[in-house]
């Protein structure tokens, strides 16, 4: 019997490590001396209140997913995951799509796992995994993922086929248009080391049709960009 192959985007390596990618908080109640806690000193009643998560990691997420491929942006597959996770979960409460389990440990409750409540969004998400698997063809991966962030593909983009290299990022031109920038999203990719943004080829330039606050954050930290483009 042929051995089952591996795929190489898991969700089930996602639900396994889900809780490493949330960042939550919560309240201890105790209530030590109607369970005898002071009589051994060690403390084992106390109780999780108002759990609750802060943030989450997508880019954890992605490594998760992709196992011992390690996140490379000019893999246009490996860019196309990263940007479809953060269409699906950007600006929803983090609540609203995960569930953390609270189990009784040795010195009280602790916080166990995590799991998505959002049916939805697993569905969105396992979808979208076993079409990676399924097609190489560019087109139909950049078209999901803006299809998935922005309801609609610009005319210009219609149809188009993509390709990513990295470049100076000199090469690499705004809009002609007025962006209106979010403050709270430039500081989110601060930390971010692999720097990318979809480009239309414009000569020996790269004008930016969608990335501009990875592209801001880039012009300050780096003299090199990924640029996914088409011609």
């Amino acid at each position: 019997m042929a051995k089952k192959k591996t795929p190489k985007f898991s969700f089930k390596r996602l639900e396994k490590e889900l809780l490493y990618n949330l960042t939550y908080d919560y309240d201890h109640n105790y209530h030590c001396d109607s369970h005898g806690c002071s009589e051994d000193g060690i403390c084992r009643c106390g109780t999780i209140a108002n759990l609750s998560i802060e943030k989450m990691d997508i880019r954890g997420m992605v490594d998760d997913i992709l196992g011992r491929a390690k996140f490379n942006p000019r893999d246009l597959k490996h860019y196309c995951l990263d940007r479809y996770l953060r269409a699906v979960f950007q600006y929803k409460d983090p609540d609203a799509l995960f569930e953390l389990n609270v189990r009784h440990g040795y010195y009280g409750q602790e916080v166990d796992s995590a799991e998505f409540s959002n049916r939805e969004v697993e569905a969105k998400i396992v979808d979208f995994l076993a079409f990676l698997e399924a097609t190489d063809d560019s087109t139909l991966l950049v078209e999901k993922v803006l299809e998935e962030e922005y309801g609609y593909i610009l005319p210009k983009l219609e149809g188009k086929e993509w390709k990513s290299k990295e470049v100076n990022i000199d090469l690499v031109k705004p809009s002609n248009d007025y962006v209106r920038l979010d403050k709270d999203l430039i500081a989110s990719y601060e930390a971010d080391e692999n720097f990318s943004c979809l480009c239309v080829k414009e000569g020996k330039y790269y004008r930016v049709v969608d990335g501009y606050h990875r592209y801001n954050v880039a012009k300050k930290h780096s003299k090199k960009i990924v640029v996914v483009f088409c011609e």
